[in-house]
């Protein structure tokens, strides 16, 4: 039988604090022979800019994102996206209840500094409220794997009154039964040029940071 507390001493004696570790191999999989290796495997948090992970490293993660990821984890991990419970086979055949959680992770390069990774995880992490004319929200509105708010346009002139609690950094809307042509965008009243702003037909990317309460007007034109 494996030794778990032997492991766990193992694992805490390491010169950095892993995220998890998990028992691999033959002993997860039910069918460990009296020879079989130990295999552990897990993740620890990337190093920070010029930080040392150290053993304090879940006291810094809010004020200290690593390079791979704005989110935290640890004792802050957020609320997954998706839970499911399912019914799934293991390797011998035989049915076993699985808990399947899902999260977004924002992951990329970025020469941006700390603050202003984390002014983007606060953003993402919770989106605008709404206020709509001419469009309404779609079920499960906000899709965050893409930071999208969905919207069902209704008529040719939308107004959607943007509300942060912080920040919002770069909104995204995924606008469906929108006519391909937009002719005229302004927020606050100041229309917007072309590199203020990103439309394909479906989805809509503004090139601007909201911090408080901001009105977004689009004009479509549905043509012949």
């Amino acid at each position: 039988m494996l030794d778990l507390e032997r492991w766990k001493a193992y694992v805490e004696s390491l010169d950095y604090r892993p995220l998890f570790v998990t028992v691999s191999g033959a002993h997860l999989y039910g069918f460990p022979s009296p020879d079989s290796d130990v295999d552990l495997r897990g993740s620890h948090w990337p190093l920070a800019r010029g930080k040392t992970t150290g053993w304090a490293i879940d006291d810094r993660v809010r004020f200290t994102p690593c390079h791979n990821s704005v989110m935290s984890w640890a004792r802050c991990r957020p609320e997954p996206v998706r839970t499911a419970r399912l019914e799934t086979l293991d390797t011998l055949g035989r049915s076993k209840p699985m808990i399947v959680q899902t999260w977004a992770w924002l992951i990329g390069m970025s020469d941006a500094d700390d603050a202003r990774l984390l002014r983007w995880a606060a953003s993402f992490a919770k989106p605008p409220a709404l206020e709509l004319d001419g469009a309404r929200l779609e079920a499960g509105s906000y899709v965050p794997e893409r930071r999208a708010i969905r919207l069902i346009v209704e008529s040719d002139a939308v107004t959607i009154g943007i509300k942060p609690d912080a920040a919002c950094v770069n909104p995204v809307f995924e606008l469906s039964g929108a006519p391909q042509r937009l002719v005229d965008i302004r927020l606050d009243g100041r229309p917007l040029g072309p590199s203020e702003y990103a439309w394909d037909g479906k989805t809509l990317w503004i090139n601007a940071t909201p911090t408080q309460a901001a009105s977004l007007r689009l004009r479509f034109d549905r043509g012949l």
